[in-house]
């Protein structure tokens, strides 16, 4: 290690590594993220997974701490899922151990005791996620044992993961919150798979702080990937099953991309004879844990059907091979799920789709063709995100009881998310809150109303916790009382008997008691069931991603990484469309009376179009998706092309609050958990931010012709 950063550390340290880890030399992450913390920078570490960004943040960090002999916590780990928390505990023990330090993991799986001896003799790192942090804070912990006053760092994993959602925006606002508590500028360090964007996340991160932030990407070495797309049009128990031979004697993941799927799939290959688990979101802790440790330690072949529970880290061991249904919506998604194979010295990356569709061959094509390129996704932080600043100034209320107006707004000027919000959106939220009664004045000052109590009061303090929330869910539990996982009120409530089979957790169950006033289902095994229901996240499709698809099917390129199935469908899919796409960006086609507009631009520009020819009370929009719009051209063609063309005069006029206005005029969907307590206007707003793409229609419509055939 010679000429390294590795003889910066203190040598305690140096002898942990050597000894303990038997490391013999740094990679390239660690070298230079070790010189940006020493040089006291805020960070964004760029690495895949696996690539070694835990330690390369947590030596400067624990070497310091012990250094400077820090009392209590110096360093705030914060992770998007319990799960990776959970995997990632012993990791950091054993790292903080090399210097004598300890740490400890918080959230609301770990029990009263081991919290109280926490409380009780301070870890020196905490590892919790946001909605712990928010606990903490509000429930007034976090001031009685001056858990916030030392700390120094706050490691943040994942860091791409939080900024896409409102989630990041309330860790950014929870930061600020703790960095007023703390006696030194919070240095920031976060970790990112690939990204787009990199500086944008550090601008992000920065929030108050004054320190320099830099960015951490090092090269990578080239290596040879395998990439393989095959089609098998059908159900996904049937195309699953052709993954066998394929994931037969190796070990691997199967990534779909919705729990329903996890379940079929994890069906066909149990049927198969393949040792399979299964991993989502509805699978109890308890089984989704067993699932991981039986996975990890077995060494025989198995697969573990997944949605993108396992995409972000959780360590399952070595992998041979990952195995995806259709295809992810990213590019980046992509590039993290093949990068959790070829770890072992000697392996390489390997990747292999399975499609049942043709629109979800061409996306896995495209896909992959633009990795090929380099390209990955821009990750874009909101800096006026308003639903998450309504949850915070009622959390703030809360966890100083009254508050004062100019405090409050002096409390949220530092989070980059809230950046762009004026001090006239901020009287007119809190003007809202006062007159619905949610918030209430005493004495000039800021206090929880009485409908703020009837929602937010009692035991319903929890819904300030989170920022998201999920549908209304039963419990399943087996006759002896052990958790399974959950199942969606409204999937049990159709079911017409009380007695009705489902699958979960990778196994058939029978209901035998249901009692959706306590929300418990009580089930038994059965020999098989049916996938139960689930609402999934879904989302649009990026404008690169649909373009791509567009360059394919104009193309005459023939796909080495696609087998002849697949290219046989591209052929015919190219011959068909090819001669309509050829005429213009944007052509139109008629069948009876509906007309296709062609666009191939992604769901959030198709969205912006269709808002704004509804607008005007003349065009119904009938069909909507990430590759164009159909429309009711019952008024004649030639209508429908004078809508279409009237755009490209439009767009350029239009603001935030023309888009704001006409979706206040349409139904309301809710895509944030405290969006209804907004003021129309100001929720119009958001929802028109969230859902439409203005500058991308602008350019789009600039580009278009609008030819009729």
């Amino acid at each position: 290690m010679a000429e390294s950063a590795y003889f910066r550390l203190s040598e305690r340290l140096q002898r942990g590594i050597v000894s303990v880890l038997r490391w013999t030399d740094f990679r390239p992450v660690q070298e230079l993220t070790i010189e940006a913390v020493f040089a006291d920078k805020n960070v964004v570490v760029l690495a895949p997974t696996a690539g070694g960004k835990t330690e390369a943040a947590f030596f400067p960090v624990l070497d310091l701490l012990h250094l400077d002999s820090v009392e209590g916590v110096g360093c705030i780990y914060v992770s998007p899922l319990r799960a990776l928390l959970n995997n990632q505990e012993g990791r950091i023990q054993q790292l903080a151990g090399l210097v004598g330090l300890d740490a400890f993991k918080w959230h609301g799986d770990v029990g009263a005791s081991p919290r109280n001896r926490f409380l009780k003799s301070l870890a020196s790192v905490l590892m919790t996620t946001p909605e712990s942090l928010e606990v903490l804070l509000m429930s007034g912990q976090g001031e009685k044992y001056r858990l916030f006053d030392n700390v120094r760092f706050i490691v943040i994993d994942e860091i791409h993961a939080f900024a896409a959602d409102d989630r990041g925006a309330h860790l950014m606002a929870l930061i600020e919150r703790i960095q007023r508590t703390s006696n030194t500028d919070i240095q920031r360090i976060g970790l990112s798979a690939t990204v787009g964007n990199p500086e944008d996340l550090a601008v992000w991160m920065q929030g108050t702080s004054e320190r320099e932030w830099t960015v951490v990407d090092p090269p990578q070495i080239p290596r040879k990937r395998t990439v393989k797309i095959h089609y098998a049009e059908g159900e996904s128990e049937e195309t699953a099953a052709s993954a066998v031979p394929v994931a037969y004697g190796r070990k691997s993941i199967f990534f779909t991309q919705g729990r329903a799927e996890t379940e079929r799939v994890r069906q066909a290959f149990a049927r198969q004879g393949v040792e399979v688990f299964v991993h989502h979101s509805s699978v109890s802790k308890s089984f989704r844990e067993e699932a991981e440790r039986i996975f990890m330690e077995t060494e025989r072949a198995a697969t573990i059907v997944s949605t993108s529970t396992l995409e972000l880290g959780i360590d399952v061991g070595d992998l041979d091979l990952i195995l995806q249904l259709d295809a992810p919506l990213t590019v980046s998604s992509f590039l993290q799920r093949m990068g959790r194979t070829g770890r072992r010295e000697g392996t390489n990356p390997h990747i292999e789709f399975f499609t049942t569709s043709r629109e979800s061959l061409l996306q896995a094509v495209a896909i992959v063709n633009l990795a090929r390129r380099r390209f990955v996704e821009k990750v874009e932080p909101s800096q006026k995100n308003f639903p998450v600043f309504l949850h915070q100034i009622l959390a703030q209320v809360v966890e100083r009881t009254y508050v004062r107006r100019y405090a409050l707004w002096q409390a949220l000027q530092g989070p980059t998310s809230f950046r762009d919000i004026s001090r006239d959106n901020f009287d007119k939220v809190v003007d809202h809150l006062l007159k619905t009664g949610i918030l209430e004045l005493l004495d000039r000052g800021l206090v929880l109303g009485e409908e703020g109590e009837r929602i937010f009061g009692g035991r319903n303090f929890f819904n300030l916790y989170s920022v998201f929330e999920t549908p209304a869910e039963v419990v399943v539990k087996t006759k002896d009382g052990r958790v399974i996982g959950t199942l969606e009120t409204m999937f049990v409530r159709r079911m017409k008997n009380e007695e009705f089979s489902f699958l979960l957790a990778g196994r058939a169950w029978r209901a035998v008691d249901v009692d959706l006033v306590n929300g418990v289902v009580v089930a038994i095994p059965v020999a098989g069931g049916e996938a139960p229901k689930w609402h999934g996240a879904g989302g649009f499709l990026g404008r690169e991603i649909a373009e791509e698809m567009r360059c394919i099917l104009l193309s005459e390129e023939e796909f080495p990484f696609v087998d002849n199935a697949g290219r046989e469908q591209i052929r015919q899919m190219s011959e068909e469309l090819r001669p309509i796409l050829i005429r213009d960006r944007c052509p139109i086609t008629v069948e009876k009376d509906k007309a296709h507009v062609h666009t191939y631009a992604g769901g959030r520009i198709n969205a912006t179009i269709a808002a704004l020819l509804e607008d005007g009370g003349i065009i119904e929009v009938r069909g909507l998706g990430d590759l164009g719009l159909t429309l009711k051209s019952a008024l004649g063609i030639t209508t429908v092309r004078k809508a279409l063309l009237k755009l490209q005069g439009s767009a350029a006029h239009l603001s935030p609050s023309d888009l704001a206005r006409i979706v206040s005029k349409k139904q309301r969907g809710k895509l944030a958990k405290f969006q209804p307590y907004l003021p129309a206007d100001l929720e119009g707003e958001y929802l028109a931010n969230k859902l439409f793409d203005l500058q991308g229609m602008s350019s789009l419509v600039k580009e278009a012709g609008f030819e009729i055939i």
